[in-house]
C-alpha cells in the first residue's frame, strides 16, 4: 500500500510540474532541416509556441508526407504543413486535406512563403571549359559531358516537379524522347538532389542538376562548385490541416511571412526575389 501512495506521489508531481496550456504546433515538413529548424527555434523564441516537426526522407521527400497527410485526413495529427514541392501541394488541395481559412485577409488554402531556383552545380575542377557549362535542362543530353553528369530521382521531390513542367510544355512525343537521350547521355540518377550535389562536389561527376538550397550549403563549406540557374522556380508553400489552433497558426504564417523568416529564406545570393515576383514567373 505504501508503494501505491508514493507511486501515485510521484505521478501527480509529475503531472503538475508540466507547463499548464502549453502551446505548440505540429508542422509536416519537406523543407531542408538545415534551413527549417532555425526558423522554427527562432519562431519558438519569439512567440513561445513550440513546434514539434516530422520531417521526410530525402529520397521520397514531399511524396512521402503527401501520402501520410492523405492517410491521415479523417483524423489529422499535423497542424501545419510547409511544402516544398507544388505538386504535392495540389493533391492535398484536391483530397481535401488542406483547409480553407482567411489568414491573409481573404479566402485563401495555399500560402507561398518563399521558393526555390532548380540549378545546375559545376566541379570547376572538372569542367574548366565555361564552353561546356550547361545552359539549359536539354544540355544534360550534351555529348560533351556525356558520362559525367547527375540528377535526382524524378519520381519525387523538386525533380518530379521539374520533368512535370517539362512534360506539359514539351508534349509526351519529345518529352519521351528527352528522357531517351538522357539514358543514351548516361546521366545518372541518384536518390535526391543532396547526393547530386555530393557526388559533384567531391569530383564524381562534373554536373548536377538540383536545387539551389543543396548547392548553397555545399558552397558555403568550401566545395570547388558554382551555381547556374536554370530560370525554373517553384514556391514554398504553407497548407492548413488542422483548424483548431487558428491562433496560433496565424502567428507561424505572420511569422513566415515576416522580416526574419523572409529574409532568411531570400537573402541567399544570388536568388534575392520577393514572392510575388517568383509566383508570377511560374504562374
Amino acid at each position: 500500500m505504501k508503494n501505491f501512495f508514493l507511486i501515485f506521489f510521484i505521478i501527480f508531481l509529475a503531472a503538475c510540474s508540466q507547463p499548464k496550456n502549453e502551446k505548440s504546433l505540429i508542422v509536416y515538413c519537406s523543407v531542408d532541416e538545415i534551413w527549417s529548424a532555425p526558423l522554427f527555434d527562432k519562431f519558438t523564441e519569439i512567440t513561445g509556441i513550440k513546434i514539434k516537426t516530422v520531417y521526410d526522407s530525402e529520397a521520397n521527400k514531399s511524396v512521402g508526407l503527401a501520402n501520410r497527410l492523405i492517410a491521415e485526413k479523417d483524423n489529422p495529427v499535423a497542424d501545419i504543413y510547409w511544402s516544398g514541392e507544388p505538386l504535392q501541394s495540389e493533391r492535398l488541395v484536391k483530397a481535401g486535406v488542406a483547409k480553407n481559412h482567411n489568414l491573409l485577409g481573404s479566402s485563401n488554402i495555399r500560402i507561398p512563403v518563399s521558393y526555390r531556383q532548380r540549378v545546375f552545380v559545376v566541379n570547376t575542377n572538372k569542367l574548366a571549359d565555361v564552353k561546356k557549362f550547361p545552359k539549359s535542362v536539354f544540355d544534360l543530353t550534351n555529348k560533351l559531358i556525356k558520362g559525367q553528369a547527375a540528377m535526382a530521382n524524378p519520381n519525387f521531390g523538386s525533380t518530379l516537379y521539374h520533368f512535370t513542367t517539362l512534360r506539359n510544355r514539351l508534349g509526351d512525343k519529345d518529352f519521351s524522347i528527352f528522357n531517351n537521350n538522357l539514358k543514351k547521355n548516361n546521366v545518372k540518377v541518384f536518390a535526391g538532389n543532396s547526393q547530386v550535389v555530393l557526388q559533384v562536389a567531391n569530383g564524381n561527376y562534373s554536373v548536377g542538376l538540383t536545387d539551389n538550397d543543396d548547392a548553397q550549403r555545399e558552397i558555403a563549406k568550401g566545395a570547388p562548385i558554382i551555381m547556374i540557374g536554370t530560370g525554373e522556380f517553384f514556391p514554398y508553400e504553407l497548407l492548413v490541416i488542422k483548424t483548431d489552433k487558428m491562433e496560433e497558426i496565424k502567428k507561424f504564417v505572420d511569422f513566415m511571412l515576416g522580416d526574419f523568416a523572409q529574409n532568411e529564406l531570400h537573402n541567399k545570393p544570388p536568388f534575392n526575389y520577393k514572392v510575388s515576383e517568383v509566383v508570377k514567373k511560374i504562374k
